[in-house]
């Protein structure tokens, strides 16, 4: 897959997650927030993004939002 091939996925997943969020459809766990968070904060680099998605909690892993940061 491409760069801007992998761009645009993630873009569309990540903007129906956010629809499913604004209609009430999704509400992320604890976790997920916590690193969608931590995730805003930082600048995405390859190594920091990767580094934030290493040893997630398993509710994060089993959640929607690694969908779309793990795109695979």
């Amino acid at each position: 897959m491409t760069m801007i091939a992998l761009a645009t996925a993630v873009r569309q997943d990540a903007g129906a997650l956010l629809a499913a969020y604004e209609a009430g459809q999704w509400v992320p766990a604890q976790a997920e927030r916590e690193l969608a968070e931590g995730l805003a904060m930082g600048q995405w680099t390859g190594p920091y993004f990767r580094a934030s998605l290493c040893d997630v909690p398993p509710t994060v892993r089993s959640g929607r939002l690694i969908d779309v940061l793990g795109p695979g």
